[in-house]
């Protein structure tokens, strides 16, 4: 596994990182049809 980025997507930063990932996982899963595991964090949701 080697953690390569695949794909980036910048937004404004009151933008929790939980409502743009979708948007992207799409995107990287739409262009890369073979990969079958995704690794993420929580997320940040602000304060």
């Amino acid at each position: 596994m080697l953690g390569l980025v695949l794909g980036c997507y910048v937004t404004a930063a009151n933008t929790a990182d939980v409502k743009a990932a979708p948007a992207v996982l799409l995107w990287v899963l739409d262009l890369y049809e073979r990969i079958a595991k995704v690794l993420a964090d929580k997320g940040y949701r602000g304060e």
